[in-house]
């Protein structure tokens, strides 16, 4: 709608004049009515809109996303959808060039990622032999790609997350890179002692993850409102406390992991599984880093936690059906 043109409602333009007069008046002043509760102007979408007696039905089914913008998913400038990505008529570089930039990346690493990273390898254990102990065991190549996934996620999330709490983008990228890497190499670095050689403590620690990550998902949004007014060393306090919860506990599956795929094989197949261990990982936070904007865009920050939490819930399901099997 262009700035000279107004939507008439019984609350516009001296509500006790009559809606014939209003119109007159607006035109008088230059403006053009795109609707008038009377229907006898305007154009035909916002008649559809207004008139329309499920609005939010009609909102949802819009070419366009004209739903109003929320904190979970602050993408002011993106309304195209992505279910609509191919029929935009501004497909290089019109509505559609935010979405088609990340689709399109995303399908780079996804297919870049897996020839560069994951074939070479492959093919030189075609070519020399490859030793059977390097070769990965059922569930731990999808147990790799999920911590990668959840903790790349998890970083996407809490940086915008935390944005609107601490004021800047600056300050959010500080504290929350600070928070859960610092938290994270404290985990690790007490995995050895807390959870060991044990699968069922992994699982343990991978439901507990995926737990908080739920808690945080439903509740940050109450501890912001909470503690938005307070000076801003307290809320980078409390920030730091709550990336920190889970950050410890994040640290722990992956070098606890590595440590048990290592444990069971022969000093010769230790180095090449362990480099398949941390390709897929590599890997998996690459792609993931893509995957987390679009699901963001089109589902919200939230649901990108919920699928952080599923990566470490199947973490947690893999390392307890391995300890049941043992």
């Amino acid at each position: 709608m262009a700035p000279e043109q107004l939507i008439l409602s019984h609350f516009t333009l001296a509500p006790m004049h009559p809606i014939e007069e209003r119109v007159r008046l607006a035109a008088a002043n230059g403006f053009g009515v795109v609707w008038a509760p009377d229907g006898g102007a305007g154009d035909a979408t916002f008649a559809q809109y207004f008139r329309a007696p499920d609005r939010g039905a009609f909102v949802r089914g819009y070419h366009y996303r004209i739903e109003a913008t929320t904190d979970d998913a602050p993408f002011f400038f993106e309304y195209n959808r992505f279910t609509r990505l191919l029929s935009s008529r501004e497909w290089v570089f019109g509505a559609a060039s935010g979405q088609t930039l990340l689709v399109v990346t995303f399908l780079l690493a996804l297919v870049g990622g897996a020839l560069g990273l994951l074939l070479p390898p492959w093919l030189r254990r075609r070519r020399a032999g490859a030793v059977d102990g390097a070769a990965m065991a059922a569930g731990e190549a999808p147990t790799f790609l999920a911590l990668g996934l959840g903790y790349i996620a998890v970083e996407s999330v809490f940086v915008p997350k935390f944005t609107l709490f601490l004021g800047s983008p600056v300050h959010a990228l500080s504290v929350v890179l600070f928070a859960l890497l610092a938290s994270s190499g404290v985990g690790s670095a007490l995995s050895a002692r807390l959870v060991g050689a044990s699968r069922r403590r992994l699982a343990l620690v991978a439901a507990a993850v995926a737990g908080l990550l739920v808690a945080e998902g439903i509740g940050l949004q109450r501890v912001f409102e909470a503690g938005l007014a307070w000076p801003f060393a307290a809320r980078c306090g409390l920030a730091v406390a709550l990336i920190a919860l889970p950050g410890v506990l994040m640290g722990m599956p992956f070098p606890t992991s590595l440590a048990l795929g290592a444990a069971g094989r022969d000093e010769a197949a230790r180095g090449p599984w362990a480099a398949q261990a941390w390709v897929l990982n590599g890997y998996a936070s690459v792609v993931g880093s893509v995957a987390a904007m679009i699901v963001a865009m089109a589902w919200g920050f939230t649901a990108v936690l919920a699928g952080a939490a599923l990566c470490y819930a199947l973490v947690a399901a893999l390392a307890w059906r391995a300890a049941r099997r043992r």
